[in-house]
């Protein structure tokens, strides 16, 4: 079981490090069930902010904290949000903003 995390840590996980809120979604890989938060700004940029990488399959593979940062991402875990998108799973971030009708 991956250790918990600090209060203070939780709150920078769900808000900024100013404190305020970001609209991240909740997402798990479907391959390895790591647990992520997910910003879809456009088409060409996705934030993922890494909760549990000792989870994945790809990260795991880099024994050190410097080589997990040289990884950029997990290929896996990138198709399933850009197919999560497409399933209306994700929303771009500008959706967000545009009020329902």
């Amino acid at each position: 079981m991956p250790p918990r995390l600090s209060i203070e840590e939780e709150q920078f996980v769900s808000c900024g490090a100013g404190g305020e809120q970001l609209d991240m979604t909740p997402f798990a890989c479907p391959s390895c069930d790591n647990r992520v938060l997910v910003r879809k700004n456009g088409p060409a940029q996705t934030s993922v902010q890494w909760t549990e990488h000792l989870r994945c399959p790809v990260l795991r593979s880099a024994s050190t904290a410097a080589e997990r940062a040289l990884i950029d991402s997990c290929p896996t875990l990138n198709n399933a949000i850009d197919e999560a998108v497409l399933a209306g799973d994700i929303r771009l971030s500008a959706q967000l903003d545009v009020p329902q009708e």
